[in-house]
């Protein structure tokens, strides 16, 4: 309920004036409403010769009346869609915020499906049963105490028989619709459980269609189908059930009601004819909120439920961000004890030592899963739970501000993110630099040829679609280099790469001065092996042996062994 409370001031902040002539609308819409049965009472009695008010002033009651209905109509045209959709703008900016401000540790845990289905479905839930519902809500609730009013005010009697009557079915509604809320949630996870499968079956269409998995797939895909229709069924039937009976209850009211004034009509003072006219039109007003507002209560409960589930997913942090900045021009590293596990029980990284000097180059190898890549995550601040010590300089990298480390740190991975936008953008990621700092950038990148035939301007599609691998990964390249961070680390940075250019890539990257580097490679390029000044030799999650190429060869142990065998 709290989360809930704390996006009521998203959705209202900065709306507040389309929220009021929202409102504003259903309050006239209401006083309309109320004002017509008024006028048709007095009608039917000055046919009745029962009446208190001459044809004249009916007359000019219905022209005001309709003059008001008319400007309710047009603010609720200009405002409502105004607050509802400004509503969501501000919803859908604040999850996004705060999903690029979790933690590193945090979002790798969790399926970005969850996400998408939250800006979603979940979205169109909440604008559907609760912003479009506020100006409803005020309107027929407004109505109903109006009527009310008016009926008391006409006929105690009849009035306290007529409410007594309509409470009955609001009770039983209300309680029906409990379970709505729960059967919300339920659908939200399987909406998110569906989309998840459907990006993933996107995203691995070739190697679906390379082992002929197709009917599988589909199989697959008719179960997570299945499983979130039959989520929504539940919910639609819980939904139904609740309007439905409401309905039902409402017109059994109404008749009842009917009933009861043709009893009445000529037995209790003051019921004319068109006072039971009156309390027909009014019962309207009061049957309405008898088959919404239960609907609409339950709806809320529903969307209480997914705030909610959104406020424990978006403030779901595995690790504290840390506070300290660095300050060091030169900022020296050492790894004391560190282990690493992705799921608390299997490490990873064991018992992890290493010191490393500013603007130096080291180069890390190893068998495939032998944890590099987890080795260089762990060291650049991407996984930051961690047992043991890294310290960047005096400061314990947990300590260390996200925002102050990558102002030290770049990272070249090997799975590149391209943005659906200029190859100009892709390279500055929207950052202000100086033109010659790009063009260098670009040619150490070997991206010359590629802006020359392309453009800076080119649109490199979803994903970096229109884009071929190796060109992916000179962007990613030129990326790192124009930002001349202290400390560079590249994840097989050139793999997708001619030979050609990557060695010349690997010798721009070699000779950035003043750059602490850490490089992982499959290749055993020579001239990377040659000129880096230690190797860093991983083994099942240890070190198994580190120090330059001559003195790794004298060993004759595991590097030796890899070496031989990369250049057999």
């Amino acid at each position: 309920m709290d989360g809930y409370k704390n996006k009521q001031l998203i959705f209202f902040k900065d709306n507040k004036r389309n929220l009021f002539f929202s409102v504003l609308a259903g309050i006239l819409v209401s006083i309309s409403r109320l004002s017509i049965a008024w006028i048709l009472q007095n009608v039917i009695d000055f046919i009745s010769e029962k009446n208190t008010y001459s044809l004249i002033q009916l007359i000019i009651i219905t022209i005001i009346t309709f003059i008001v209905l008319g400007i309710a109509l047009i603010l609720d045209c200009l405002f409502s869609p105004q607050f509802s959709t400004n509503a969501i703008k501000r919803y859908k900016d604040y999850i996004f915020s705060k999903v690029m401000n979790k933690s590193s540790d945090s979002f790798f845990e969790e399926d970005t499906a969850t996400y998408l289905s939250l800006i979603s479905n979940d979205i169109d839930i909440i604008k559907r049963d609760y912003l479009d519902q506020i100006e409803a809500f005020v309107e027929i609730l407004l109505t109903l105490i109006g009527a009310v009013v008016i009926m008391i005010a006409s006929s105690p009697i009849l009035a306290a028989i007529s409410l007594l009557i309509s409470l009955i079915p609001l009770f039983v509604s209300i309680r029906i619709g409990k379970t709505i809320s729960e059967k919300e949630k339920i659908l939200s996870y399987k909406n998110a459980d569906y989309i998840s499968f459907v990006k993933d079956a996107l995203a691995g269409f070739s190697v679906i269609k390379s082992f002929r998995a197709e009917k599988k797939v589909i199989d697959n895909h008719v179960e997570y189908n299945n499983n979130q229709i039959h989520s929504l069924k539940k919910r639609e039937q819980a939904i139904t059930a609740v309007s439905s009976f409401s309905h039902f209850l409402g017109n059994m009211t109404q008749i009842s009601i009917f009933i009861v004034c043709a009893a009445l009509t000529g037995k209790v003072q003051n019921i004319t004819p068109g006072t039971v006219v009156l309390f027909i039109q009014l019962m309207n007003s009061v049957i309405r909120p008898i088959e919404q507002i239960p609907k609409m209560v339950v709806a809320r409960k529903g969307v209480i439920g997914l705030i909610d589930k959104h406020d424990a997913l978006l403030n779901k942090n595995n690790f504290e961000e840390g506070k300290q900045r660095l300050n060091d021009t030169d900022i020296d590293i050492h790894i004391s004890s560190m282990s690493y596990s992705y799921d608390g029980n299997f490490n990873t990284l064991k018992n992890i030592n290493l010191d490393f000097e500013s603007g130096k180059c080291y180069l890390i190898v190893g068998d495939s899963g032998s944890g590099k890549s987890t080795l260089l995550n762990v060291m650049s601040g991407i996984r930051k739970n961690y047992q043991g010590s890294i310290k960047y300089g005096n400061i314990e990298l947990k300590d260390v501000s996200r925002y102050s480390l990558f102002d030290y740190v770049s990272i070249i991975q090997q799975n590149v993110y391209i943005f659906n936008d200029t190859i100009l953008n892709n390279i500055t990621m929207y950052g202000d630099f100086d033109n010659n700092d790009i063009e260098k950038a670009i040619s150490l990148a070997g991206l010359d040829n590629v802006i020359k035939e392309k453009g800076s301007d080119y649109i490199c599609g979803e994903s970096g679609n229109l884009l071929s691998g190796g060109e992916k990964q000179r962007i990613s390249i030129a990326r790192s280099i124009l930002r001349k961070q202290k400390i560079l680390f590249v994840d097989e940075g050139t793999s997708a790469l001619d030979i050609e250019t990557a060695k010349k890539i690997n010798d721009s990257i070699l000779h950035l001065e003043g750059t602490t580097r850490f490089i992982i490679s499959h290749s055993m390029d020579v001239d990377l092996i040659h000129n880096c000044d230690e190797i860093i030799v991983v083994r099942n999650g240890e070190i198994s042996e580190k120090g330059n190429f001559k003195e790794l060869m004298n060993n004759q142990s595991y590097f030796y062994a890899l070496y031989v065998l990369a250049n057999k």
